[in-house]
């Protein structure tokens, strides 16, 4: 993964949680639908924004992930927002 993308993917942690990051990350998971980090930044995101359901299936995705770093934070959130 690019540098860019890694830096986007904290846009949640310094940015107000609005539609700015919500779309930045929509971005980035359209350029990597599979991979664990951004299902788990995403699903983060869409649950904070009110969108729970979408974002609770791509925390699912992520927590199945082989990424342990992924899997941990998602499965975090998932016992979060339950």
């Amino acid at each position: 993964m690019s540098e860019t993308a890694l830096s986007l993917l904290d846009v949640h942690k310094t940015y107000h949680l609005g539609r700015t990051s919500l779309e930045v990350l929509r971005g980035v998971h359209k350029a990597w639908p599979t991979n664990a980090v951004v299902q788990y930044h995403l699903g983060w995101v869409l649950v904070k924004t009110g969108k729970k359901a979408e974002g609770m299936e791509l925390l699912k995705k992520a927590a199945a992930s082989d990424r342990p770093d992924a899997s941990e934070l998602a499965k975090k959130a998932i016992a979060e927002f339950t």
